[in-house]
């Protein structure tokens, strides 16, 4: 991430400019901000958003993409819900902005570039920042679809950002990892990021469904190796081999217990049976990409993608690491 953003920093403005004013490639206007967004913004505050997305180790591309969806580059600009100025930062959801003069274009880029990086820090998504950037993100990491100050949802937010930031060459998103960059011996690991994108299905287990759930995404990988895996993430927890945690590799399975109401709900049930004690019901399960992330179906209206581990919520959920005996 670093290598390419300083290597697209280097280029020169005019170039940048002069390859969104002609490239026929490029997405539409976004709806929220005025024609030539990109280009006014890109014209008259380029040294300040790159000063200050260096000065936090952010990729500039995601805070030029921000501040034109945001504000197409007006410092003025204050919208209903309490966003202010350049990156529409809100005091009501980050106090760490409050008590500053949000008008003022620099102290308003630094204070909501920090803002990215804190949350960069949670979530390790840049499609996950920009949700939470306006609130509108679940323990999870799912997008919520509440509308905002422009009617947009959730969704309609973090694509027109994946959409700017991608035309300033630092795509995000789901073709953030390719699955292309994966060790080829990890063949189960290139075959899941070839699912990138693909809609969660509850009971899905290939694209003939129209996509997948979590453990029919595991199940699916591995079949496309030619090892048969048991269906529920239940099952393949209980025929999988215990790891300890500093023996998980890429390619093997984690467990998540008590992710779900109705996981929960049976976890209260089993506890009453077990002189109160916890249970722990397993209802969900990624496979472990490396670098602490895992690629899985999340949930209902979602899609496949890479998510961090360490955050709050997976952290409370981890059960287990297991792998798959493939006989090979």
């Amino acid at each position: 991430m670093d290598l390419r953003m300083r290597r697209l920093s280097s280029i020169p403005l005019i170039l940048l400019l002069l390859t969104l004013l002609t490239s026929a490639s490029l997405p539409a206007p976004v709806a929220r901000a005025e024609p030539g967004g990109v280009v006014v913004v890109l014209g008259q505050w380029s040294d300040q958003i790159q000063q200050a997305a260096a000065a936090e180790n952010v990729p500039w591309q995601v805070v030029a993409a921000i501040v034109v969806v945001e504000s197409a580059g007006n410092p003025a600009l204050i919208s209903p819900s309490g966003g202010i100025g350049l990156m529409q930062v809100r005091p009501d959801l980050f106090p760490s902005a409050a008590g500053v003069d949000l008008t003022d274009p620099a102290t308003n880029l630094r204070a909501g570039v920090a803002i990215l990086a804190t949350l960069d820090q949670r979530w390790g998504s840049w499609s996950q920042v920009a949700a939470a950037y306006t609130g509108r993100i679940d323990e999870r990491g799912n997008t919520v679809e509440r509308l905002d100050d422009h009617g947009l949802t959730g969704r309609e937010y973090v694509a027109l950002i994946e959409r700017q930031s991608a035309s300033l060459g630092y795509p995000i998103g789901p073709v953030a990892v390719p699955y292309s960059l994966v060790p080829r011996e990890v063949d189960v690991v290139r075959m899941a990021m070839s699912a990138l994108g693909t809609p969660y299905v509850w009971g899905g287990e290939s694209y003939d469904e129209g996509g997948f759930d979590c453990s029919g995404l595991v199940q699916w990988a591995w079949a496309q190796l030619g090892v048969s895996v048991v269906r529920t993430a239940a099952e393949q927890f209980a025929a999988t081999q215990r790891l300890d945690p500093a023996d998980v590799q890429p390619g093997d399975l984690i467990f998540f217990a008590n992710t779900t109401p109705v996981g929960r709900q049976a976890s209260a049930l089993a506890g009453q049976q077990n002189d109160g004690q916890p249970v722990w019901v397993i209802t969900h399960v990624g496979i472990y990409v490396g670098n602490g992330m895992m690629i899985h179906a999340p949930d209902v209206g979602e899609f496949v993608r890479v998510d961090k581990l360490d955050t709050p919520f997976w952290r409370a959920h981890l059960a287990g690491y297991g792998r798959v005996a493939t006989g090979r």
